[in-house]
């Protein structure tokens, strides 16, 4: 693998702004000697992480190269169905890397047993007693995390807290679904890690900001899904309304949660693409009030950290060389992350 030294660049670490300067990729890592390195000249451009997508749902080896195509380096798969699909795209080298829940946790009367009664009718958690064997089969998969729907109707309060319970005595990340402000209740209680989506019927308060913060709770709001939701009758609450979401993570940002960026791209019935849709999402979570320095942290360095992915979402010495290199500035203007000049992926470039 030969040594490569990017010149002349605006640096985001993933954290903060430097340079111009340089940054050296050595054996699928970040360098510190540029000694024999073919030179790219980055005038003009910026250097960053290599961009994660907290939430997503692939089906294909093509939507991961799709991915790679625009930064992503990692995905990680909330919903992966079934086992075998789970394994495939594990298997998958040379290209963005995939971390997965595989099966989520979802209760019979459930808006997802729909979409996966047609797979097997028996994937369902029936409750509180089938917790530990449910995560137990899990872990024995191989799971990367957790992933459980707190939406009502769904799981009783008991059988979220010994999920989560059970979960976290595995050493797994805990991720909630919840669409509903009542879900995020739930989930608090129940204490998980990460809160995927952001209620529609009702703005976060004070409150539920406030416990989420001492609980040192995170999001990852999915506003372009968010969106899709609120057009889309079938999927959810008669009173939702987009401004509900955005008056939520506000509330968020403002009072100092983690904000993920995460988009749920899938191309089922409410499609997102793969890849481009992040870029899609940090423009939103932008509009909803986020510095784009902040949403590229939480689409790099938060991401890592939240997801206990140590080796990457920084520009640090040792750290894998995922690597995006765009023209421009998106710490100050969002959308230049789309300008795209190269991806590396473990050192090897992919564009």
């Amino acid at each position: 693998m030969k040594k490569t030294n990017i010149t002349n660049v605006l640096i985001f670490d993933g954290e903060k702004v430097t340079g111009p300067g340089s940054v050296v990729i050595e054996g699928g890592l970040i360098g510190d000697d540029a000694t024999g390195a073919e030179t790219i000249d980055g005038t003009g451009c910026m250097i960053m992480p290599g961009l994660i997508d907290t939430h997503v749902h692939i089906a294909k080896e093509s939507e991961l190269r799709n991915c790679t195509k625009f930064g992503v380096t990692t995905v990680c798969d909330l919903g992966a169905y079934p086992k075998q699909l789970f394994e495939e795209m594990k298997s998958v080298q040379g290209t963005t890397e995939y971390l997965s829940s595989g099966l989520a946790a979802f209760p019979p009367q459930s808006m997802h047993a729909h979409f996966h009664a047609k797979l097997d009718k028996d994937m369902s958690l029936k409750g509180e007693e089938d917790a530990a064997d449910w995560v137990s089969a899990r872990v024995a998969e191989g799971v990367d995390f957790i992933k459980i729907i707190a939406d009502e109707p769904g799981f009783s309060q008991a059988c979220l807290d010994k999920l989560v319970a059970e979960s976290k005595a595995a050493g797994k990340i805990t991720i909630a679904h919840g669409t509903h402000y009542t879900a995020y209740e739930r989930s608090l209680k129940a204490g998980f890690d990460i809160l995927t989506h952001v209620p529609l019927e009702k703005p976060l308060d004070e409150t539920i900001v406030g416990r989420m913060v001492a609980q040192r709770t995170v999001s990852s709001p999915t506003l372009a899904m968010m969106k899709l939701m609120v057009d889309n009758d079938h999927f959810t609450l008669p009173d939702a309304d987009y401004e509900n979401c955005l008056r939520g993570v506000a509330a968020m940002y403002e009072a100092g949660v983690p904000i993920l960026v995460g988009t749920d791209s899938n191309l089922m019935d409410m499609p997102i693409h793969h890849g481009s849709g992040l870029h899609d999402e940090m423009a939103l979570l932008v509009e909803a009030g986020l510095s784009p320095i902040d949403v590229l942290k939480g689409a790099t360095s938060l991401a890592a950290h939240h997801f206990r992915l140590r080796d990457r979402g920084r520009i640090v010495v040792g750290l894998k060389a995922d690597l995006v290199l765009v023209e421009g500035n998106p710490t100050k203007i969002i959308s230049d992350s789309k300008r795209i000049r190269a991806v590396w992926k473990d050192g090897v470039k992919q564009r």
